[in-house]
């Protein structure tokens, strides 16, 4: 797995274009801020976006691991530079 490193966020970016599905899922990890920031959609569509608080940084890497897993169990792939259009 491959990360792009910041001195606060790491963030991976996936896509899945498997049966025309045209879909991206961003997973952006804050540790010392115990936040993940999931931005999706279809590409080239108006993205959506949620962000999870954790208490503690264990938590929070837990949950985007557990995140990243399912990505690549429904097909998705990962890829570098891939920059979702601004959520809704």
């Amino acid at each position: 797995m491959k990360y792009i490193y910041s001195p606060k966020v790491v963030v991976e970016s996936f896509v899945n274009v498997n049966d025309n599905h045209r879909k991206f899922y961003t997973v952006q990890t804050d540790a010392n801020n115990n936040r993940v920031t999931c931005t999706w959609g279809r590409i080239g569509g108006t993205a959506k976006r949620r962000v999870y608080k954790f208490s503690n940084r264990e938590e929070t890497r837990a949950f985007a691991d557990k995140i990243v897993e399912k990505r690549f169990k429904n097909g998705y792939v990962q890829v570098d530079g891939f920059v979702a259009a601004p959520a809704a």
